[in-house]
């Protein structure tokens, strides 16, 4: 009679091992299905499990491998196509100053232009805009090898004020023929920074020449230089047209133009904020932008005080 019972109960056991073996194939052969698609390119699937299952947690874990790929396949996907913008829009801008310069120069070529004075005037147009294709190359490059890390960074003890100061006399020449003011509000007092001479002094020549661009017509550049607990705040500021509202958060990508038509008419390519805040990141601070209708346009640089 025992040995009865204890047969059925091994039979019964037999068949409930087998039952979920048999389930256990189907789940990882629905596993490896959906795994084998998901590695396809089909990063949407995902395995759908009861989570009061046992065994369910494999699947969630599983389901959250497939999110991670995903996501990266997003934005993967969306790099590609900011390069993809990125090269059509430096093509255009490359494209530009070539064509003028050669139409300029095929003009000489060909003796359509036999005053002097006018000879004259299409050879210093085609220099200018030769000095043009040199500037946004050299951009192209500098930005390119910030990207890849191989401009480094020697950081040293630093006094902004005067940095400052010596940076924005490079720029009276342009200034004069702009006809705009410098509002000077930088401190006498001494104020140190750790950071790397040649990024501070690129940083400054980036902002002061958005600023003489687009805030000629406000005819003021203003230059200051704040404390704030720890940190030195660097605010370069004009009072040209403000920068629309819906605009403002993307000025610092490469090549982004807030106004065409004035980029164009200024030579600027849209690079030299985005080199000025990848800079600014490498030697550990933080940029920013404030502009609205009736007040200045002021980029603010932020560093850590040198306390040393």
């Amino acid at each position: 009679m025992n040995s009865g019972i204890l047969l059925l109960i091994n039979v019964a056991l037999l068949v409930v091992i087998v039952f979920l073996l048999q389930k256990q194939k189907v789940q990882l052969s629905n596993r490896l299905a959906i795994i084998q698609q998901v590695l396809s390119g089909k990063t949407r699937m995902r395995i759908l499990r009861d989570e009061k299952e046992k065994d369910a947690v494999l699947d969630f874990a599983i389901n959250d491998l497939i999110e991670a790929l995903h996501q990266t396949k997003i934005e993967g996907d969306q790099s590609e196509l900011k390069r993809r913008q990125l090269l059509s829009n430096i093509s255009h801008d490359i494209r530009t100053p070539i064509t003028s310069i050669i139409g300029y120069i095929d003009a000489l070529v060909d003796d359509k232009i036999s005053d002097p004075e006018e000879r004259a005037q299409y050879l210093l147009i085609a220099a200018e805009k030769s000095r043009e294709l040199k500037r946004l190359t050299d951009e192209v490059f500098e930005l390119a090898k910030i990207d890849a890390d191989e401009i480094e960074m020697h950081p040293e003890r630093l006094e902004i004020n005067e940095l400052l100061r010596s940076t924005v006399i490079g720029f009276l020449p342009q200034l004069q023929e702009a006809k705009m003011e410098v509002v000077n509000e930088i401190p006498d007092e001494k104020n140190f920074v750790y950071a790397d001479r040649t990024a501070i002094t690129r940083i400054f020549q980036n902002l002061i020449q958005n600023a003489i661009q687009h805030g000629q017509s406000g005819k003021i550049l203003g230059l200051r230089v704040e404390k704030h607990r720890n940190q030195y705040i660097v605010s370069i500021w004009n009072l040209g047209e403000p920068i629309p509202e819906e605009k403002i958060g993307r000025v610092f990508e490469r090549l982004f133009k807030a106004d065409d038509s004035r980029k164009m008419k200024s030579g600027n390519h849209g690079l030299g904020l985005s080199i000025a805040k990848r800079l600014t990141e490498k030697n550990g601070g933080s940029i920013r932008v404030d502009s609205s209708l009736n007040r200045e346009t002021t980029f603010s640089v932020r560093f850590s005080a040198f306390l040393g």
